[in-house]
Parts: C-alpha cells; sequence; structure tokens
C-alpha cells in the first residue's frame, strides 16, 4: 500500500485518483490495513439527493 501526499493527486474522467506525474508509487511500511473496522460514508445521502433532482430539473429544462 501506499501513501500519496494529496497534492500530488488529481481526479481524471475515469472516477479515479491518479498521481499528477503519472510516475507509480512506492510502497509505504507504514501503511496498515485495519481487519474488522466499519468505513463510514463520505456523502450525505440528504445533499446527494437534493443535487440530484436540482441537476435533473436543470438538464430537463434546458431548451432543445
Amino acid at each position: 500500500m501506499v501513501n500519496p501526499a494529496l497534492d500530488n493527486l488529481e481526479k481524471l474522467n475515469d472516477g479515479l485518483l491518479h498521481t499528477k506525474d503519472r510516475q507509480p508509487l512506492a510502497a509505504d511500511a507504514n501503511v496498515k490495513l485495519a481487519a474488522g473496522v466499519l468505513e463510514g460514508s463520505n456523502v450525505n445521502p440528504i445533499n446527494a439527493m437534493v443535487d440530484m433532482i436540482e441537476l435533473a430539473r436543470t438538464l430537463s429544462c434546458k431548451p432543445k
């Protein structure tokens, strides 16, 4: 596993995070995987739903 600097990452059109220089990162021995731990959601479902409805309304009201 790796521990990239956050300022060296960018999200591309494929939805994945890539390093800005596109170079593979070296493994970091200090990074550990925690087994049996629950991960919390990073999305607020109410805000996501409101954003989705606003986007749908914006696109459906667009003149053709």
